[in-house]
């Protein structure tokens, strides 16, 4: 059974009860500062990307010069454009859909792109891609990692994504055992720091997935607990991590690292503070910072990245503009009481505002 509209309870970004480790000290490279009108110079910059992205566009509607590749750039693609108000009906995103609907998904990323998308263009389209956002989402939730066994990172990241983004539960009936089984996951595969590492080294990207999964599983799988008792406290083991987030963001964000990279962190960190409501880091306001340095790394072609980055690097990117536009309206809100049992109303009426008053 469906439920539009519904809003979602989750756990709020609080006061960190438990000490993590020191900054990471990496190459620092001086953040960009903003533009005078940041409104107008995002607006040229998602333009920009847009028409790269439309040049990228095989004649067959989908992106990617392999299938592997059309697999994963082809949903990124059109869940971007589509994240930036380019409506489904557009000739080339309803060919890039088409595509979509007649070419089945195997990974976890392309997969959690592909709900994105078709939640996001059932918005204006009447449920038209309801039955391929339930078969995407069954197929998730079955690749989910057993109890005990190897969980990669990163796709856990797009698993979670895919599964508990506010627009997809919105649409969709998911089981709370797949809540349950996703903090599981995130809460056993955290470092006694509060981070989530790749390769041995802290992850900026991966550790705001990780953040925000483990808050959202949480709040989805104890919906009935928040509606029944208002507030339930909230895990030691995800104030830890916002408390790593606070000490590591700006360092690791300035460290010099390839573009692709770095705007895989901007996405995850926008991604985080968009779908909590909460729009900032220790005091750091997310959305313009990510903002500023997204505009600083576009190149004169319109793209971010080089090569076979280019297509998802430039996806990313404007996911990560369209996300911080929403967040403009509340960035400075803020309400030191408790937010009872509907933290995630404020995030959904931003979603709701950006698309309908905006």
């Amino acid at each position: 059974m469906r439920t539009p509209g519904m809003a979602v309870a989750t756990a709020l970004l609080g006061a960190m009860l438990f000490p993590a480790s020191d900054a990471i000290s990496q190459p620092a490279l001086p953040l960009a500062e903003a533009p005078k009108d940041l409104q107008a110079a995002v607006d040229k910059t998602i333009r920009a990307g847009m028409d790269y992205l439309y040049s990228r566009q095989n004649a067959d509607g989908s992106w990617g010069a392999a299938p592997q590749e059309a697999e994963v750039q082809t949903p990124a693609a059109a869940y971007a454009l589509l994240d930036v108000g380019v409506s489904p009906q557009d000739p080339r995103l309803d060919k890039a859909l088409l595509w979509m609907c007649q070419t089945p998904a195997r990974s976890a990323r392309a997969r959690a792109l592909r709900c994105l998308a078709w939640a996001r263009a059932d918005r204006s389209t009447g449920g038209k891609y309801a039955k391929f956002l339930d078969k995407d989402l069954e197929a998730m939730i079955k690749s989910l990692p057993a109890p005990g066994g190897p969980v990669n990172l990163a796709e856990l990241a797009w698993l979670s994504a895919g599964i508990m983004s506010s627009e997809v539960v919105n649409n969709a009936e998911i089981p709370s055992a797949a809540f349950r089984r996703m903090l599981e996951l995130w809460q056993t595969s955290q470092g006694r720091d509060g981070s989530w590492t790749s390769q041995g080294s802290n992850d900026l990207a991966l550790t705001a997935a990780g953040t925000w999964g483990m808050e959202r599983a949480f709040g989805l799988a104890h919906l009935s607990t928040f509606v029944r008792a208002g507030a339930v406290k909230p895990l030691p083991q995800a104030r830890q991590a916002e408390q790593w987030m606070r000490l590591n963001f700006k360092p690791m964000l300035a460290a010099n690292v390839p573009t692709a990279e770095r705007v895989d962190s901007l996405f995850w960190a926008v991604w985080m503070c968009g779908e909590q409501g909460e729009w900032t880091i220790d005091g750091e306001d997310v959305g313009r910072l990510a903002a500023r340095e997204i505009l600083r790394m576009q190149g004169r072609d319109g793209a971010w990245g080089g090569g076979g980055d280019s297509v998802p690097a430039t996806a990313q990117a404007l996911a990560v503009l369209s996300k911080m536009k929403e967040g403009f309206a509340f960035t400075h809100l803020r309400y030191e009481g408790d937010w009872n049992n509907r933290p995630h109303a404020v995030a959904n009426l931003t979603r709701w505002m950006t698309y309908h008053i905006l």
